[in-house]
């Protein structure tokens, strides 16, 4: 009985220190603003460009919610928002600065994507770059794998500037898609892989054209 009490203590002690006391310190505003400053940082240094979080919380069973998010491209101009970025996240693996994430929750973001000319790279080629294996050792790529992606209330645009803009038709040039919601499942997403799935996407476009349930497997 005496060998069941003990490890009866041990994991309660364990889930004290896993999980009650890091929610514990992250409900301090000091302590979030913190994490997010942190955070901000390391992605910064990893993908060269301005990002900001206002505050990060944490919940109980590694549940992180990042607030109020805004990312730039390396022009300088908005590239993506967020008024809450939800995730389930696997802590050990961050020691090695390795994120393993097994779920995402977007809610109310907007995506802005710009290209200079059709040949012109995205303005996201450089996030894209930095998953990529690295040609120096000194800059190690995202280590970053997600298993799944729900999408609430979002926005993706996409404008090619040097295109004349078409109107009241469907512009593959000048593209304005509201109203996001999805559930998109990864079977694997790391470096320039990506394999999954989409359960089910809506949306609609500016020009009148929607989408009311799309899967594709």
């Amino acid at each position: 009985m005496k060998l069941f009490k003990y490890i009866g203590i041990v994991l309660l002690s364990l889930v004290i220190i896993l999980y009650v006391l890091p929610a514990g310190l992250v409900r301090i505003p000091a302590v979030q603003k913190f994490l997010a400053e942190g955070t901000a940082e390391y992605f910064e240094k990893t993908l060269h460009t301005e990002i900001e979080i206002e505050r990060i919380e944490y919940r109980l069973f590694n549940k992180l919610a990042l607030k109020n998010v805004s990312m730039r491209d390396q022009s300088g101009n908005i590239l993506f928002t967020a008024s809450r970025i939800a995730a389930g996240i696997d802590l050990i693996p961050l020691i090695n600065r390795q994120f393993r994430i097994n779920s995402v929750q977007l809610y109310t973001f907007d995506l802005k994507l710009r290209k200079n000319t059709k040949d012109s790279p995205l303005n996201i080629q450089y996030i894209i770059d930095a998953f990529a294996s690295p040609k120096k050792e000194e800059n190690p790529p995202v280590d970053l794998q997600i298993k799944n992606i729900r999408l609430y209330s979002g926005k993706v645009s996409l404008d090619i500037e040097d295109q004349p803009a078409l109107k009241d038709r469907l512009d593959f040039n000048h593209l304005a898609l509201e109203n996001i919601i999805g559930r998109i499942n990864l079977n694997s997403l790391k470096n320039n892989q990506l394999d999954g799935s989409i359960k089910r996407l809506s949306f609609t476009e500016k020009s009148g054209f929607s989408v009311k349930q799309l899967s594709l497997d």
